[in-house]
């Protein structure tokens, strides 16, 4: 490990002297120094930049290769300096501190570090991976793909999904599936692929599990939006994706300025802000995209002529407009404060 450590910190000095060097050669061609005839300058100029760009990719991965050595080796050096009796509490305070003087190091918050230490490990723990992003054969991203994939399986199952991508000698090699010469998204379908069909789990109980971790975020963006994810069964996001889809495109007409884009999130919006009275009206729209209308299914007020105008329908906000939010009045009283008065017993008749 010491040693592929050297051999990744010269490789990095090397392509940092190959980068100067285009520099100067760059330079020269700016200021018209020893340019020989019939030489294209732009043209060479153009081709340095390409030449830098490689380096500087390959310079790159050999870089986050050396960070995730460092990150998992300084939670190994903290443990082993922990002693031997200490409790699992011990231990977890020893690593937790560790990942926050990395976060401090790298002025990245203490989430972050701590994703960064795992990924570190899980990538170091894994020989072909952490060699390949060493050389600059791929990149950060790709290795991160690979830890994520590799969660949850044992070390037999996430060696077989290594050696079938990264060993040109496994039984039953990748073809055309090397992770430098896919992008990104093009490699974790690959990845992810192989580690549906090959789990040693059952779907059923990966479902089970995964289940479990449902949950919905709010995440504040830059000019006062923010984004809103759920976290939830397949076919129920499947779901809710086509019908808002639908009721977009049978929304659409020459009077709705609005794109197909922008009126899904109008629309989840208009339903989730709801009142919800529960008036048996109810929203319909066809899977080919034609218009959603509010449906009445109360007869018992004597006005539905079956157009959805009877008064139970006033009850659904007119789909595809996003009300204005309620709002909530919150007072904050100090516990202290002389006006706060111990709440008398309820009085009770009957």
């Amino acid at each position: 490990m010491a040693l592929e450590g050297v051999h990744a910190s010269v490789a990095a000095l090397d392509a940092l002297d190959a980068i100067c060097a285009l520099e100067r050669v760059d330079a020269f061609l700016a200021a018209g120094v020893a340019v020989g005839a019939g030489v294209d300058v732009l043209k060479r100029r153009y081709e340095i930049r390409l030449e830098r760009l490689e380096l500087t990719a390959r310079l790159e991965a050999r870089l986050a290769a050396m960070k995730a050595r460092d990150a998992a080796e300084a939670i190994g050096f903290q443990q082993a300096m922990t002693t031997p009796d200490a409790s699992i509490q011990d231990y977890t305070y020893a690593e937790m501190s560790v990942v926050e003087e990395i976060a401090g190091i790298l002025t990245i918050s203490s989430a972050a570090a701590g994703a960064l230490v795992e990924q570190s490990r899980k990538i170091c723990s894994l020989p072909p991976v952490l060699q390949a992003l060493s050389t600059g054969a791929m990149s950060w991203q790709h290795a991160k793909i690979v830890a994520d994939e590799t969660e949850g399986l044992d070390p037999a199952g996430a060696a077989a999904l290594v050696a079938h991508f990264f060993d040109p000698a496994a039984p039953h090699p990748a073809r055309g599936a090397a992770p430098g010469e896919l992008v990104p998204s093009r490699f974790r379908a690959k990845v992810r692929s192989w580690r549906e069909r090959h789990h040693p789990e059952s779907i059923e109980k990966r479902y089970a599990k995964g289940f479990k971790d449902r949950r919905m975020e709010y995440t504040p963006d830059r000019d006062g939006m923010a984004w809103v994810s759920l976290y939830l069964r397949g076919d129920t996001a499947c779901a809710i994706w086509n019908r808002t889809t639908a009721i977009a495109r049978g929304l659409q007409g020459p009077h709705e300025p609005r794109t197909i884009t922008q009126l899904r999130p109008d629309i989840a919006a208009s339903l989730l802000l709801s009142t919800g009275t529960g008036t048996g009206t109810t929203l319909t729209a066809t899977s080919t995209g034609a218009a959603a209308e509010p449906v009445s299914n109360d007869d018992r007020t004597g006005n539905d002529d079956g157009t959805g105008t009877d008064a139970s329908s006033s009850a659904v906000m007119e789909i595809g407009k996003v009300p204005t939010p309620r709002a909530d009045v919150l007072v904050m009283v100090p516990v202290f404060s002389s006006s706060v008065r111990p709440m008398s017993p309820p009085c009770w008749t009957g």
